[in-house]
């Protein structure tokens, strides 16, 4: 009797295992609400983002849209991954592709992990640097286009982390200020212009010496008896001459995405998560 209930409990505990991994796995990863896909390539795609994950240990997510909502595309993918809770581990790391209808462009999102590996340079040949990945949007064979960026996530994942690469904060927009009034002006204006004429007469005082009129006088004659003007002989010998020459090296950027290689520029998200991202720069 203790071996049948031992043993029931063993299956129970796996059981309790099995399942949320399973539910993990299976999660939906393909948010299509531009109507791009058949139900047949989106159920593939599914089966395909699974695998991706498997392969790179970081979650991918796909999405599509129409709209916005006034959002900017980079917005719009930040607040989606981290609203829907995607991501693996503690830094929930992973990737976002977004294929945006509004204006035509597809645009490439990471979080945690995913910035190391996938850096500006990286992500721009992803995206915008594609022609291929291009000519299936263009085409409007969606499934094929996704399927190719999948690809390129673990071409670059297997390639391993960039020796060269590090992480940028990009630098933070100042907040716009209100505009003067007329009244603020004036006062900013009156206030250190009347300052100013106070030292400027106090000065002139002072050098007038109006309270002292025989010492100013005695001070005149003083420094008109004394002053004298002559010029001294003087001249420059050359003892030596010495020329360094040395080549300067050009420094020439192969970087095709405009930043540094290796570099992974990284923003806050709306939700206060680090995201890095790019592309959006180019329409089909």
């Amino acid at each position: 009797m203790k071996r049948i209930i031992a043993l029931a409990a063993a299956l129970l505990l796996m059981f309790c295992c099995v399942v949320p991994a399973f539910a993990a796995e299976s999660r939906q990863r393909v948010y299509d609400y531009a109507g791009l896909l058949s139900g047949e390539d989106a159920a593939a795609l599914e089966r395909e983002l699974e695998q991706t994950v498997d392969t790179i240990g970081m979650d991918v997510v796909v999405l599509t849209s129409n709209s916005r909502n006034g959002a900017t595309i980079r917005e719009y993918a930040d607040d989606f991954y981290d609203n829907g809770g995607f991501g693996i581990g503690d830094e929930h790391s992973g990737l976002v592709l977004f294929i945006d209808m509004e204006e035509r462009t597809v645009y490439l999102g990471t979080t945690g992990e995913a910035i190391t590996y996938y850096t500006d340079e990286r992500i721009y040949d992803m995206t915008d640097g594609d022609d291929i990945l291009y000519s299936y949007l263009s085409a409007g064979d969606y499934r094929t286009a996704i399927e190719r960026c999948l690809g390129r996530m673990v071409y670059f994942h297997n390639q391993g982390i960039d020796p060269k690469q590090y992480t940028y904060e990009e630098a933070v927009q100042a907040v716009p200020r209100k505009r003067l009034t007329l009244f603020e002006v004036i006062i900013a204006a009156a206030i250190p212009a009347i300052i100013g004429l106070l030292v400027v007469n106090n000065i002139k005082k002072e050098y007038a010496m109006k309270t002292e009129k025989k010492k100013a006088a005695d001070f005149r004659l003083a420094y008109q008896s004394t002053a004298a003007f002559a010029f001294a002989a003087n001249g420059d010998e050359l003892i030596s001459r010495n020329v360094a020459r040395r080549i300067i090296p050009v420094v020439t950027n192969h970087d095709s995405s405009g930043g540094s290689a290796g570099r992974s520029t990284i923003h806050m998200g709306g939700s206060g998560t680090f995201h890095g991202g790019g592309g959006g720069g180019r329409h089909f």
